[in-house]
């Protein structure tokens, strides 16, 4: 899909409507959880993401903030352990 989008702009350069509308979906859901991603707003406020010019370096941004978001993730469970502990041996 990325490829039918100018990364530019966002306009829609070949997608189907409903294509398209769910292009923009994802792209707004993807800029949510990963606003590093983001590097710019269309017209209409849908986020333009910076995903690299091939589907390869797409996947491994994508892939490179999910395990960024994974570990940030597990360092908040660690620190909340010992509370968790307390709590429970009360």
């Amino acid at each position: 899909m990325h490829k039918k989008v100018n990364a530019g702009t966002n306009e829609n350069e070949g997608l189907q409507t409903d294509e398209y509308q769910r292009y923009l979906e994802l792209s707004n859901q993807i800029a949510e959880q990963s606003p590093a991603l983001v590097k710019g707003w269309d017209a209409q406020g849908n986020a333009i993401l910076n995903l690299g010019s091939s589907a390869d370096e797409a996947e491994a941004a994508l892939m490179r903030m999910y395990e960024a978001e994974r570990r940030a993730a597990n360092v908040e469970i660690a620190g909340n352990l010992q509370a968790s502990y307390d709590g429970f041996a009360k």
